[in-house]
């Protein structure tokens, strides 16, 4: 029999030896046979996988975390070779909660940028206007352009301008954010149960309560009114633990009868769509952040390569976790300690 041999994008040789490994080798081959002929020689197979690493588990294909300190000096050239762009969160992967930059970061950033990568961000924050984060960011980090600033508030604001929506919304956000935004880009946003609108819009809202849920559970009674959120996680941070919008939706889909919703953050079709857009092959970018709900899985879906970074949400523990129920999406590529742990990458 021959034997297999994977060779993935990492680089990295897999060899097919146990029992429940050989079940999936036909499924492989037959996968492989549409994109890539694989090669005999001498009865050893070689196959070139040009998607990112993955490993053979008891049940599924799943991704093999990399510890990023532990690669070699060729490990680390071939990470600066592999990747043309890289998308980074804002808030504890670039910038610390009280807005100060991460120690190291700059220095990091300046180098990928020297280097001749591309640097895009991208936050589900959407408690500031779009223009105010991208000054903030790139007074912070001049190498990071403006232009190449995008959160996920401002993302609702290109969704209804694509979907050509003229009537009037009711926003559960922040009058300083997602609010502002809508407003400057000219649609009719109102705060109270007064008239008919087209959309519900629910973003960060640190003053939510219980009229709100009341004016928008009573609009959304209308099936005809559209459902928007800004990110997706229920939780966005877990020490302390931080709701995020999607735990208002939940209480809106709990008391409207709400089945669906379209979101526009980290881990959404229309985010991946976003991505997507850069001009970049997903093979070719690096989606690094600090939470594996939104983060790695708004990396994971577009078919990118992520890392973690543990200055932030995300732990290794709550990886494991994610692994143990099988929750593969929230398993990075990579993890570091910070992202200016980047910096060996560009100075080997």
């Amino acid at each position: 029999m021959d034997t297999l041999f994977v060779l993935t994008g990492n680089c990295t040789l897999k060899t097919v030896e146990s029992a429940k490994e050989k079940k999936l080798v036909t499924t492989v081959r037959a996968t492989l046979a549409c994109c890539h002929k694989p090669v005999s020689i001498r009865r050893v197979q070689f196959v070139l996988l040009v998607t990112r690493y993955v490993k053979f588990s008891n049940s599924s294909m799943t991704r093999k975390m990399i510890d990023f300190s532990k690669l070699s000096e060729d490990g680390l050239r071939e990470f600066k070779n592999r990747y043309d762009a890289y998308i980074f969160d804002m808030d504890e992967t670039l910038i610390q909660q009280n807005g100060s930059p991460i120690e190291g970061v700059e220095e990091a950033l300046n180098e990928i940028a020297e280097n001749g990568k591309s640097i895009m961000v991208f936050t589900d924050n959407c408690l500031a206007v779009l223009k105010d984060v991208a000054e903030r960011l790139n007074g912070l980090f001049p190498v990071i352009k403006k232009e190449n600033i995008m959160n996920a508030g401002h993302l609702v604001v290109r969704y209804l301008k694509e979907i050509n929506f003229k009537k009037k919304v009711y926003v559960i956000g922040s009058e300083n954010g997602i609010i502002a935004d809508l407003k400057d880009s000219g649609f009719d946003v109102l705060y109270e149960n007064q008239v008919r609108v087209g959309a519900v819009v629910i973003g960060s809202d640190l003053n939510f309560n219980y009229l709100k849920m009341f004016n928008a559970t009573n609009y959304l009674a209308d099936p005809e009114v559209l459902l928007i959120q800004t990110h997706v996680p229920v939780v966005v941070a877990y020490n302390p633990i931080i709701p995020g919008v999607g735990a208002i939706i939940a209480s809106l889909k709990a008391v409207s009868g709400r089945k669906d919703s379209t979101a526009t953050g980290k881990g959404s079709d229309y985010c991946s769509k976003y991505l997507k857009s850069f001009g970049f092959p997903a093979e070719r970018c690096l989606f690094v952040g600090d939470g594996i709900s939104n983060d790695v899985v708004a990396g994971n879906r577009t078919g990118m390569d992520t890392m973690l970074v543990l200055t932030g949400a995300s732990s290794l523990e709550n990886v494991e976790k994610a692994r143990a129920e099988n929750l593969h999406e929230q398993i990075p590529t990579y993890y570091a300690n910070s992202v200016a742990d980047l910096i060996k990458a560009f100075k080997t």
